[in-house]
């Protein structure tokens, strides 16, 4: 009778080592499915990443090309303006301006006498 307990207890024992195998082997299994699952969401986000890099570069460089041909074109209106303006005319803008600037400049008395 001794026997066949010890045998069932080794039966039983070996029944449970096969068990735990299997647990493990789906455990490793089921670890390195999710360990797929998570490069796969990486290099999705990694892709995504990359993807709004790209758009923000272009986006950025779109932005200033747009502001560099604007300023090219006011520089290119200040120069037309500036190639139209005669001598005449800059000597009256100066004139102005020194007038805005020193108003004492536009009274032509002599100095000191009223």
């Amino acid at each position: 009778m001794e026997k066949q307990s010890f045998d069932k207890i080794l039966a039983i024992e070996q029944d449970i080592q096969e068990a735990l195998a299997e647990e493990r082997q789906q455990a490793l299994e089921w670890l390195e499915s999710v360990k797929q699952q998570i490069c796969a969401a990486e290099e999705g986000e990694l892709a995504r990443l990359e993807r709004v890099l790209e758009e923000a570069v272009a986006a950025a460089q779109e932005a200033a090309k747009n502001e560099m041909q604007r300023d090219l074109q006011e520089a290119e209106q200040r120069l037309k303006h500036a190639q139209l303006l005669t001598e005449d005319r800059l000597k009256d803008a100066v004139k102005q301006h020194i007038l805005t600037i020193l108003p004492e400049a536009a009274d032509d008395r002599p100095h000191g006498k009223n």
